[in-house]
């Protein structure tokens, strides 16, 4: 539930605060070429929001292999070289 919360987070709420900065500095930052203060104010954005979304999914298979460590004793993991038809 956590990892989903620093997910969506991520993904959704800094979405928000990038565009409420982009609605607010519209004329001075440009997506294709970003300059000055302004462009690495959203640049610092992009990269929070992809770095919470990273966290999110650390998060999430963190506790994945810890349920799975707790609660399956037997996995078996079987590679053929063989090619299926």
């Amino acid at each position: 539930m956590i990892a989903a919360a620093i997910y969506v987070i991520g993904a959704v709420g800094m979405e928000m605060v990038g565009g409420a900065f982009l609605s607010t500095n519209l004329a001075s930052v440009s997506m294709e070429k970003s300059t000055g203060w302004h462009g690495m104010g959203f640049q610092l954005i992009l990269a929070v929001e992809e770095l919470l979304e990273m966290i999110g999914i650390g998060v999430f298979l963190y506790a994945l292999m810890r349920y799975i460590s707790a609660n399956i004793k037997d996995i078996q993991i079987r590679v053929s070289d063989r090619k299926s038809i």
